[in-house]
Order: C-alpha cells, then structure tokens, then sequence
C-alpha cells in the first residue's frame, strides 16, 4: 500500500507540474493574441455569459498550443 500511495503521490506531481507548464504557455498564447488583435479582456467559459464566435480564440489558441514543442515532466517507473 505504501509504494502504491508513494507512486500515486508522484503522478499527482508530475500532473500538477506539467498542468502549470502547459497553464504558463496558453497564457503567454493568449496574451500574444490579444496585443496583437487589440483585444482588451479575455475571460474564460465560466467568465462570461454570451459571446460571439467572431470573439472566441480558442481554436487558435490551441492551433498554437499544438505548434509548440512543450517539454512536459515525463513519469518514471522504479
């Protein structure tokens, strides 16, 4: 039981770390998008209660996201 807690302990790290590193880059993307379409707010779908399609950056967002070459912690097994 406890090398089962100790590697579930792990992944839970390894998660968390890599969910801040991708995290960091949406949101350098999405700073990046707004300078460069003079976009002065960015909310997130919990945020807000209707938009357009025309104002939605997601797709692009990930359009970039999927270009990047993001260096994620890898799990190891012992």
């Amino acid at each position: 039981k406890n090398s089962i807690d100790n590697f579930n302990n792990k992944i839970d790290s390894v998660i968390e770390s890599n969910r801040e590193v991708i995290i960091k880059e949406i949101f350098s993307i999405v700073k990046e998008i707004s300078v460069n379409s003079n976009i002065n707010i960015v909310l997130n779908e919990n945020q807000y209660f209707l938009v357009s399609d025309k104002y939605d950056i997601s797709n692009e967002v990930l359009d970039i996201l999927n270009t990047k070459n993001i260096e994620l912690t890898k799990i190891t097994i012992e």
